[in-house]
């Protein structure tokens, strides 16, 4: 039996990524799963497009796939400190007090 051909993996970059990341954005309202506003662009603080399947395991770059989260809970996410599975991740990042809503903590980001 044969093996079956790779499906042909949507891979976006410049323009087309940007396009991606500003449509997630505004399905989000501009804020991670966490409840943070984050802004759309900066290298370090700004959006960080997370893809569900990872692209190494034939994920995505496409809607379905991909979430746009601020740069602690996508590092929290890949070490594994948070389910990027749960609808929406009410700890706070900083203080990981479930109550904190991010409020309190929003001078430290």
């Amino acid at each position: 039996m044969r093996p079956q051909p790779k499906p042909t993996r949507i891979k976006l970059k410049g323009k087309a990524l940007e396009a991606l990341r500003v449509k997630l954005y505004e399905s989000q309202g501009g804020r991670c799963k966490c409840g943070k506003p984050i802004p759309l662009h900066g290298e370090l603080w700004g959006s960080h497009i997370h893809h569900k399947k990872r692209k190494g395991s034939g994920g995505h770059d496409n809607i379905e796939n991909t979430t746009l989260r601020c740069a602690y809970c996508h590092d929290a996410i890949h070490r594994g400190l948070i389910d990027d599975d749960e609808p929406n991740n009410k700890n706070c990042m900083f203080c990981e007090d479930p109550e904190c809503k991010n409020a309190e903590c929003e001078d430290d980001y």
